[in-house]
């Protein structure tokens, strides 16, 4: 389970994979090279079980070479590097759904590489950005009227 002071420390997730696989590789090293807690559910209560299945369309095939760079590169790929445009936005009683372009694979760009993303893209995902997450207080705020729910420190695992 993380915290979001966890996902922030870690930078979140990758932009970097696409398709299936790697990505949770990729996040529990980063957890492991900030030596931050892992705590599971006791097997009596929760377990994991994967069933034997075929392989799914769209296996990223770069999963294991990006994996080798995960080290230095972890701190410039992940939140602070995520470029997303808001296309949809949804509330609800007790959530709220966004849906959101981040853009395809092509628009990528290696960490080792030189050129640069569209300045077009990342002047408009910034603006949506921002407008994003000032959207999202106000329903946060007005769902939480709505639905009546108080959230507490208790509510969240110490850690």
């Amino acid at each position: 389970m993380m915290t979001p002071r966890h996902v922030h420390e870690v930078n979140g997730w990758s932009n970097r994979y696409w398709g299936w696989g790697g990505e949770d590789d990729d996040m529990w090293r980063r957890v492991a090279l900030h030596d931050l807690p892992v705590w599971r559910w006791p097997a009596a209560v929760a377990r994991y079980t994967m069933l034997g299945h075929p392989a799914p369309p769209g296996v990223n095939k770069r999963s294991y070479e990006l994996l080798k760079e995960l080290g230095p590169y972890h701190r410039r790929d992940g939140l602070n590097s995520l470029h997303y445009s808001l296309v949809n936005y949804t509330s609800f009683i007790h959530h709220t759904r966004l849906l959101v372009d981040v853009g395809s694979p092509e628009d990528d760009l290696p960490l080792k590489g030189k050129g640069r993303k569209s300045s077009k893209r990342r002047r408009r995902s910034k603006v949506d950005a921002k407008d994003t997450r000032e959207r999202i207080k106000v329903d946060a705020k007005d769902t939480r009227e709505r639905s009546n729910i108080e959230t507490t420190s208790a509510d969240v695992p110490a850690w």
